[in-house]
């Protein structure tokens, strides 16, 4: 394979559109009356945390899975299709166990 038919290469040219989903953490946006960068939950998440995200189609607003802080020790984790419920599970365990580990328990 030639350096111009890598996946990186294709999705730097822009021809990955009909090839593969691309899907991406969905960036927050400046809130004015808080004055924090924060993502729409819609009312599902209750407390601000690094673990908060949703995941969308590159391009576009619609939200595909959100992960998101409501208590000390709770989280929800919402998905739709592309997501199956046991990647969508996995997802939630990789954000926690990031956090697990990097707090040593």
């Amino acid at each position: 394979m030639s350096e111009e038919e890598t996946i990186l290469q294709r999705e730097k040219e822009g021809r990955l559109e009909n090839e593969f989903m691309v899907v991406l953490s969905k960036q927050p946006r400046y809130n004015n009356s808080t004055g924090k960068y924060s993502l729409n939950f819609a009312g599902r998440v209750k407390l601000a945390s690094v673990k908060n995200v949703q995941m969308v189609y590159a391009g576009q607003e619609e939200v595909l899975m959100q992960f998101g802080k409501i208590g000390k020790n709770d989280f929800i984790l919402d998905f739709q299709y592309p997501f199956t419920p046991m990647q969508a599970f996995a997802f939630g365990l990789t954000s926690l166990a990031y956090k697990l580990a990097n707090e040593g328990g």
